[in-house]
């Protein structure tokens, strides 16, 4: 990814479709030694990724994924999923994920109500630490690839469903 700056990654992410974006998450940290899965979307209350790491001690996270081009996470954003850990039992900590950032009183709130925090600038550096390009380059691959299909007219409906499902990742349940 050395050749992608972090503000061109910034950027890249914000337009990845928001549930490729939920996808992208569950695949970095799957790659990362953790064992992910997607929630449902209409039953997830506000839990996108479940991570687990089996070992010694296990440990299982509820990842919550905001795909934002310009806004910024809110406190109140930050107060509503605090609560996941005692609305599910076995949730040891819960992350937001961002594409974008979390406004000031939103990381105080975070630090105060422990949940752990990720933007765009701490993914670029999880991904650049763990030499994960190849992850990004796929799910950017992909949309660039959605986004030249509606730009040039294409209305093969099975192509692209069948180009989209071809880049989905798998992932162990």
């Amino acid at each position: 990814m050395s050749s992608v700056s972090r503000s061109e990654f910034k950027q890249q992410i914000q337009h990845i479709d928001p549930i490729d974006f939920e996808e992208f998450v569950a695949d970095v940290w799957s790659h990362r030694g953790w064992k992910t899965s997607l929630t449902s979307a209409s039953h997830d209350r506000g839990i996108d990724v479940i991570a687990t790491w089996n070992g010694v001690i296990s440990h299982k996270e509820a990842i919550q994924v905001k795909r934002y081009q310009s806004d910024k996470i809110s406190s109140r954003e930050v107060q509503r999923y605090a609560s996941i850990p005692n609305q599910e039992g076995d949730i040891d900590n819960v992350i937001i994920v961002t594409s974008s950032s979390f406004s000031q009183p939103a990381q105080e709130v975070a630090d105060e109500l422990n949940v752990k925090t990720v933007d765009g600038d701490d993914l670029y550096q999880i991904i650049t630490e763990n030499s994960l390009s190849s992850i990004v380059s796929t799910y950017l691959e992909a949309d660039n690839r959605t986004e030249n299909t509606i730009e040039t007219g294409t209305s093969n409906n099975t192509q692209s469903t069948q180009s989209e499902t071809s880049n989905s990742v798998s992932i162990p349940e």
